[in-house]
């Protein structure tokens, strides 16, 4: 709506009273006319703007901040998505070796600057305390505020806004991260919008929650691949083998009208010419999938690469009539078959055909993830009285943090080296350690020894451990 000003206001009064009264002419300054003229204008323009302040809060298009989480709880009741707190590790450090046990309270504070100079505060989770002899302590906390702010490279956080007794100094060796900021009204809106569009079956996020919420699917991941199709990454426990009914069954209940799971687009043949080695996956069947019309029918020879590592061969007779859209499942050389990915596709004519891989049945293709196993080598000087069992502790301690990866995580050096000095499950500080003189990771044909390296995952990758080994010098 159109708000005209206090001015046009004005001159629109004026216009009215000297149309009806042309004998009125005294609009001076002084004049209690124009001071009248005045306050009714600027009364009518308080009455435009709530007008139109009331008339925008009612629609999704224009409302913001409350009134816009009111209107959109009947498609998210959850609402808007709040921010949250970054996490990661401090360090507590004394000047000289510990003489009696030095406590680190729950919700002890540290403190780093911002870029703007604002002073982001960070708090302790956990409790923590640098035992006798020991110079530091590890740990666990989070940003005092949530938001993306809190997201800091490793050792920016080096003050304490107040004294701890027997502490000197405080650092952070690793990042914090996983800080996010409250979804703003345009992210809400789209995601409301998006929610109406797809209703009943609606978000992606929908099909990824009812697949892990199986009882045998630890994580699930699905990613839109354009053109109605979605792709959808599982972590089944038992999908070693065979397909799993239960996830074909939640695909369709939950994947909206017109929209295909595919699994993954091994291969290609556009107007006859072939591209292979798309890409790859843990193992599934092979599918090909008609994009145009196929009136007398058709055929192709398709090589690929089994869970084995054996090249094996599949030839594929494509029906007369088969229609655009039409999936047929390949017969693979053996029936306990399973295509990594496809390496050459033998085809002498000229229809256009995707070639997919996938568990499961057309159109609800899943696959599981794909391992990197990561090999840690660790060399340490000990003290002169290290715990008991200190090297097999380290070892446990990191095979359980690789085993804790999400599916797509990249893995960083610092993560893992942190680890070496304190237990993944219970945050405990192992004891007897002088010196890590070295901790090389090796993994998806990447080794990493330094902080600030990175092995790069893909996001149908999983790290899982390897050989864990931990020499001392």
């Amino acid at each position: 709506m159109y708000i005209p000003t206090i001015e046009e206001i004005e001159e629109q009064i004026k216009y009215e009273i000297t149309t009806r009264h042309p004998l009125i002419r005294d609009f001076s300054p002084v004049s209690m006319l124009s001071i009248l003229t005045g306050i009714v204008a600027g009364q009518t323009y308080l009455l435009y703007k709530r007008i139109d302040d009331s008339t925008k809060s009612v629609s999704i298009l224009t409302a913001t901040g409350t009134d816009l989480d009111a209107l959109v709880v009947d498609r998210l009741p959850a609402g808007r998505q709040a921010g949250t707190q970054a996490t990661g590790y401090l360090t507590f450090k004394c000047g000289t070796p510990a003489t009696a046990a030095i406590p680190i309270p729950i919700g002890s504070k540290a403190l780093a600057l911002g870029q703007d100079g604002s002073r982001i505060y960070f708090e302790t989770t956990a409790y923590g305390e640098i035992a006798i002899g020991d110079y530091s302590v590890i740990v666990e906390a989070h940003a005092v505020e949530p938001g993306t702010k809190g997201n800091i490279s490793p050792y920016l956080i080096t003050q304490l806004p107040y004294s701890i007794e027997g502490v000197a100094r405080v650092e952070n060796a690793t990042a914090f991260a996983n800080g996010t900021d409250e979804e703003s009204d345009d992210e809400l809106r789209t995601r409301y919008y998006y929610a109406v569009l797809v209703p009943g079956k609606a978000t992606l996020e929908v099909v990824e929650e009812h697949l892990t919420d199986l009882e045998d699917v630890s994580e699930s991941h699905v990613y839109p691949r354009g053109n109605g199709d979605i792709e959808v990454i599982v972590d089944y426990d038992e999908g070693t083998g065979s397909d799993s009914q239960e996830i074909i069954d939640s695909l369709k209940e939950n994947i909206a009208a017109g929209i295909t799971s595919r699994g993954i687009l091994g291969a290609t043949i556009t107007s006859g010419v072939v591209v292979t080695s798309i890409a790859e996956c843990s193992g599934g069947k092979i599918w090909i999938r008609a994009l145009e019309n196929v009136i007398a029918g058709d055929s192709m020879t398709i090589e690929y690469v089994d869970s084995l590592g054996r090249t094996r061969t599949s030839i594929v007779a494509i029906p007369i009539n088969t229609l655009r859209g039409d999936t047929l499942e390949a017969t693979l050389e053996a029936p306990t078959d399973r295509a990594v990915s496809i390496s050459n596709i033998t085809y002498g004519d000229t229809h256009s055909y995707d070639v997919l891989i996938g568990m499961g049945e057309y159109p609800y293709l899943y696959v599981l993830p794909r391992t990197v196993s990561v090999d840690v080598a660790i060399n340490i000087t000990k003290t002169s009285y290290p715990e008991t069992d200190l090297e097999d502790n380290i070892e446990n301690s990191i095979e359980t943090f690789l085993n804790s990866y999400r599916i797509g995580e990249d893995l960083e050096w610092s993560d893992v080296f942190l680890y070496v000095y304190m237990d993944h499950e219970t945050n405990r500080m192992f004891e007897g350690i002088d010196t890590v003189n070295s901790c090389s990771i090796s993994g998806g044909g990447n080794i990493i020894s330094t902080t600030g390296s990175i092995i790069n995952i893909t996001e149908d990758q999983r790290i899982r451990p390897g050989t864990i080994t931990v020499t001392v010098t």
